[in-house]
Formats: structure tokens, sequence, C-alpha cells
């Protein structure tokens, strides 16, 4: 009896001695905290085999990235095995590391063929967001792209043959010779201010609307013609359309009329594709033609103009005479800046030649409203606020490009071209 009293009591006082033992160890800090890989130690009773994977994965872990240890690469490449990384990924996660892996090495610049990095012929299709992409690596570069090029008037209608810029322009030799990737010859470029501007917008004065022939129907079952697509066109005198001549379609646009007269001028036309007439036609027969190019919306009703080179060189031309006209009208509303496109109510009739220039001038306060300074306006001098390049001519109306301006310019502003500049 007295030895399972003796039992009781030593195992009542067994866990009170097991506790104060272990409240000895303090509780782990910062200092105590091992810092080893924190692998979740097997629980008591575990297999031999877990505790050896264990081991395995915790030597592993120890040697990526030592100074001392052989590459993780070499290293499964040696053994036959996958790296640790790979091997502690699910399958997602995997795909997407290696995608990174795979960008990662993408991300040197690409060249173009013949090693130059900076410039770019476009292409069928290219958008700038695109090529910004393909040769920065960020799509969103592109507005900065725009700004390199300034004989890209539209960021939205870059056309095959434009040269994209994807830096400033710096010390560059007087002719690079860039390209094409469609297998074409080489087109020079020929780099500083001989830029080119592709003009897609146009001015049609009432007497030359009259002589206009029109893209009246097509046999084709679609809305808006591509390329190749055959079309009727209609002329106001059958022999203006001879078979091999080509046309450019254009949509009317807004009515304009002279900012200072008041006068009804003629409208604006948007200038939308090239067709060339295949087929002449008679008084009882239209004549046929076949789109050849589009970058806009070819469709029936649009009219035809005569055929010219859109593209134009930003190239001086010394002025032989003085004179003094009006902005009259612009592609991008009554508020102008740089490289936008206008017009001038002076043409070839009155001396005015592609490359001449032309100031900008103004007079008056820039706060104050006409009506509290006019009897002051004469005696305040003129300012010069931008310079405009002739691009091309007709009779009576010139197409023009603001290269300079100190203020935005607006429709109804004062023109000046001096002899000799």
């Amino acid at each position: 009896m007295k030895i399972w009293a003796l039992l009781g009591w030593i195992a009542l006082l067994l866990p009170v001695a097991v506790l104060a033992q272990t409240s000895e160890a303090p509780p782990p800090t910062m200092e105590t905290r091992p810092t080893e890989p924190s692998l979740t130690p097997p629980p008591p009773g575990a297999s031999e085999s877990g505790q050896k994977l264990l081991d395995e994965l915790r030597q592993k872990l120890e040697g990526v990235g030592g100074p001392e240890k052989a590459k993780p690469e070499a290293a499964a490449k040696e053994s036959g095995a996958i790296p640790l990384q790979r091997e502690l990924m699910w399958e997602e996660d995997l795909e997407d590391w290696e995608r990174s892996q795979a960008l990662q090495k993408q991300r040197q610049r690409k060249l173009l063929s013949g090693g130059v990095a900076d410039v770019h012929v476009v292409q069928p299709g290219d958008t700038l967001w695109e090529l910004s992409s393909r040769f920065l690596n960020n799509p969103w570069m592109w507005p900065r792209v725009w700004s390199y090029n300034p004989h890209i008037t539209n960021p939205h209608w870059i056309y095959p043959g434009q040269v994209v810029r994807f830096g400033p322009t710096t010390k560059v030799a007087e002719e690079v010779a860039v390209t094409a990737l469609a297998g074409r010859p080489p087109p020079k470029v020929i780099p500083g201010h001989g830029l080119t501007i592709f003009r897609h917008t146009a001015f049609v004065s009432k007497e030359e609307l009259k002589k206009l022939g029109t893209l009246e129907n097509s046999p084709e079952e679609q809305i808006y013609l591509a390329p190749h697509s055959e079309a009727y066109l209609r002329f106001k005198k059958p022999e203006d359309g001879k078979q091999g001549d080509r046309f450019l379609s254009a949509r009317i646009g807004a009515e304009v009329k002279h900012p200072v007269t008041g006068d009804e001028m003629g409208r604006l036309v948007h200038i939308t594709g090239e067709l060339k007439v295949t087929a002449p036609g008679s008084d009882k027969l239209f004549a046929k033609g076949s789109v050849t190019r589009a970058w806009g919306l070819v469709e029936r009703g649009n009219i035809l103009l005569p055929w010219e080179d859109l593209s134009a060189r930003l190239d001086r031309t010394p002025n032989k005479k003085s004179l003094r006209g009006y902005l009259f009208a612009s592609v991008r509303g009554r508020i102008l800046g740089q490289y936008h496109l206008g017009f001038v109510d002076l043409g070839a009739k009155q001396g005015v030649e592609p490359g001449n220039r032309f100031v900008v001038v103004r007079r008056g306060d820039g706060v104050e409203r006409l009506a509290e300074y006019e009897d002051n306006l004469k005696k305040m001098p003129v300012e010069e606020i931008g310079d405009l390049l002739i691009l091309s001519t007709k009779p009576d109306t010139s197409t023009g490009v603001l290269r300079r301006t100190v203020l935005e310019v607006e429709i109804g502003d004062k023109l000046e071209m001096r002899q000799g500049e």
C-alpha cells in the first residue's frame, strides 16, 4: 500500500518539475531567433524519408546565392535536375516566371536592318503604339516618339514610306539610307530642316468644285472600298478621265469663308486615297477605275482631285517679292500651333512659290479687349508670333505649315512675305 501511495505522489510532482524546467528557457527574440531557413521541423515520430527530404531542401536553400557555391544553373546542368525555384513553384507561377525571364532577355534595344537603331521606314499596318512597343519596349512612349517626328501631323495616321525617328535629331550624316523591310530600294532620308510633311487635307475653291469628277458607284458589295476595288467614275467631260490617269479621292468637308470679308471661298476636303482610270468613259457610260491606295474612307460620293504628290519637303526658296495676306483656314480649327497646316489667301497668280516664308504678325494688347485700346492700336508695334512655310500653291491660294510659333496662331491673323528673306 505504501508503494502505491509513493508512486501516486511521484505522478503528481513530475509535471510540476517539467514545467519548472521549461520555464527556465527565455522566449525567442530577434537576437535569439535562428537565421536558417524556416522549414517546419518534422513532428515526433516522422519517418526517416520525410526527415531526409527536409534535410535535402535545407541544403539546397543554403547553397543558393552563396559566394563560393556553384551557380544553380550550372549545378542543375551537371546533375540533370531542375533549379530549386522551379521545383517549388506551381505550374501557373512557373509559366509566369519563364515568361518574365524571356522578356528580360529581349529588353535589349532592337536594331533595324543595316544596324540603324534610330529610324524606321513605316510598313503597312504600323502604328506609333506598336513601333514604340517594338523598338522602345514601351507602347506608352508613342507621344514622345511623335514629338521627335514633326512631319507626322496626326499620330493616328502614319503611312507606308514615312520615316519615323525614335530620338531627337542630333549630328547625322547629310544622307542616311534606310532599307525598307518590304524589299523596296532604299529611299533617301535627308535630315535637318528638310523634313517631309504628308498633306491629307486640302482646300478646293468654288470654281474647282464645279469641274471635278466623282466616284459614283462600284460593283463591290461593301460600303468602303479597299485597294484593288473597282469603281465607276464620272467626269464633267469624258476626255478628262483618260486611261492610266491618276486621281485623288476626297471627302468634302466644312465650308470656308474669308475671315475679313466674309465671302464664301470654297471647301476643305479630306483626301482618302488614290484611284487609277482603267477604262475611259463616254457620254453614256461611266469610266472604270481601280483603287490603288487607301489611307481613309474611300466611298461612293467622293470627289476626284487631280493627282499630286502629297508629300512635301520643308525646303526654303527665297522670297522674290513682298506680299500681305491672311490665314483663312486650317485643318485644326481656329487655333493653330507648331507644325499645323494652314491655308493662305495668296497663290501662284500673286507670285507665291513653294518654299516661300510668311511671317505671322499681330499687334494689340494681350489682356485688354479691343474696345478698350482701339484708339492706341495704331501706336502699338507689330509683333512677330510665328512663321509659315509654303508647301504647295494653287492660282489664288496656298498651303503652308507653321514651323515656329511664339503664341497661339488664329484664323484671320495677318501674314507678311518679305522680299529677299
